[in-house]
């Protein structure tokens, strides 16, 4: 049987979404072929029973992954590999995976280049340090100065990246001070947890067909478009999705396509209503923190509960969560909604919301 693209998904015991940890690691290509819960144990994050466990069982295996659904430090990456002799990918290096995937544009490739050396690095320093005390690990290359030069090529390569980042930023900053100069209409950012419906919306908006699926993360790079609702016209602009507890190195190297959202007129904050109370108010906490961390503070904010066609849960009790959620983390004006996309159900008084949000004198009326 092949083993190709094979993978051990190892869970922490605490409270983690396993259905988002598989839907994650199919989306990035993998059958999970067993799923093993832990509670954190160092140096090597597993126990080293479970790890003797894992090599005899799949020592064998030829092209197996572990996945880690977790951030591991440096030692604990370094422990596991080196126990097992199997690749070892923690949470944020799989979220990269599914990135690499989907990258279309010069731009999103960088980001994603750069948070992937932003999150080797420490690595290749343990290793480093492993070399200098005479430890010689052989999965990541063939000796001391060989490392250390790989070392020095991934700093001159980060500092590349980001030197060209910032060109596209500026060039992006033209073209959004070209945009609204010609078209004079406000700036919508729709945002939210990856696979809440945000393209879904964006389509119905803007009449586009950008691919959605049940997949994660299907947009990488911003897309705008205008569209009428309500007979009035606005950009809509299609942003990357939020994850829970996404390093702020990733965050950072996404800066260029966050952006879109920090100079957006008002933004739409889209969670998924079907999820379970407990991982929708996880998601609002972090939908709602990211945007704090990359600085949207203060600009209309409406919070949109999507798919209410599908969901058991009780509305009232949806819009009281979310409600208090909302005002103990957000600092400026919001308002609450409830939507289907792909029904149509509630978008057009969807329009209503962001035109009482807006002064009057930024939306052009098409009536």
């Amino acid at each position: 049987m092949s083993t190709s693209r094979q993978a051990i998904l190892i869970v922490p015991r605490r409270e983690v979404d396993w259905e988002e940890a598989e839907g994650l690691a199919r989306t990035a290509g993998y059958s999970v072929i067993d799923i093993i819960p832990v509670r954190r144990h160092n140096p090597f994050y597993v126990g080293r029973g479970k790890l003797e466990e894992i090599k005899n069982t799949y020592g064998d295996s030829g092209d197996l992954t572990i996945i880690v659904f977790d951030d591991l430090r440096p030692r604990e990456a370094y422990g596991i590999a080196r126990k097992t002799d199997l690749r070892v990918i923690d949470r944020t290096q799989l979220i990269l995976e599914i990135f690499a995937l989907h990258a279309g544009s010069r731009e999103a490739k960088l980001q994603i280049e750069l948070a992937r050396l932003k999150h080797e690095l420490p690595l290749i320093r343990e290793v480093v340090n492993k070399r200098k005390l005479g430890e010689l690990p052989g999965f990541l290359g063939p000796g001391r100065y060989a490392t250390e030069s790989y070392y020095l090529m991934i700093r001159r390569r980060e500092a590349r990246i980001r030197r060209e980042l910032e060109e596209i930023r500026k060039r992006r900053a033209l073209r959004r001070a070209s945009r609204a100069r010609r078209l004079g209409l406000p700036h919508i950012a729709i945002t939210g947890y990856t696979n809440a419906g945000k393209t879904t919306l964006f389509n119905v908006l803007t009449h586009e067909s950008k691919p959605v699926g049940p997949n994660y993360f299907t947009t990488l790079s911003p897309k705008s478009k205008r569209g009428i609702l309500g007979g009035r016209e606005y950009v809509f602009i299609d942003t990357v999705g939020f994850i829970e507890d996404i390093p702020p190195h990733i965050i950072e190297a996404f800066y260029a396509t966050l952006e879109e959202i920090i100079y957006a007129d008002a933004v739409i904050l889209v969670y998924d209503s079907t999820r379970s109370m407990e991982i929708v108010k996880r998601r609002l906490f972090s939908g709602l923190r990211i945007l704090a961390e990359i600085g949207v503070s203060g600009k209309p904010l409406l919070v949109v509960a999507n798919k209410i066609d599908a969901t058991n849960g009780n509305i009232d009790i949806l819009r009281s969560l979310a409600g208090e959620i909302v005002s103990e983390e957000y600092e400026g004006p919001w308002r609450l909604h409830f939507i289907s996309a792909l029904r149509r159900i509630g978008v057009d008084e969807l329009g209503d919301k962001i035109w009482e949000m807006l002064p009057r004198s930024t939306v052009k009326s098409t009536c």
